[in-house]
């Protein structure tokens, strides 16, 4: 979506550039899908991982479609979300790399 541009190119330089930005914060990691890594874990539409400390035992997964949104709340769920997310994280480009994609990016704008 990144390659999408949506509004002016300075609209969208800018949000690089934040996205960048935000990117290096300690609290904050973000981490691009290439391309090139081809079919992965999370084709079939995005998903949120909700996750709490131990003590709240209030794990959830939240989905979102053109007709609503669910939560799943089952362990088995939210076992199976938490599987696919760091099977996404082993395929994607590190933060770093993502940082430098997002920055080249922006410049190319």
């Amino acid at each position: 979506m990144l390659h999408r541009v949506i509004g002016s190119a300075d609209a969208m330089r800018d949000q690089l550039e934040r996205l960048a930005e935000m990117g290096s914060r300690p609290n904050i990691t973000i981490q691009l899908m290439p391309f090139m890594a081809g079919a992965h874990p999370a084709m079939k539409g995005p998903f949120s991982l909700l996750r709490f400390p131990e003590t709240l035992d209030m794990d959830a997964v939240y989905l979102e479609n053109e007709r609503g949104a669910i939560w799943l709340e089952r362990p088995a769920d939210v076992e199976h979300y938490t599987t696919v997310f760091r099977a996404m994280r082993k395929q994607a480009l590190s933060p770093e790399e993502t940082r430098d994609r997002v920055v080249n990016l922006a410049k190319s704008l």
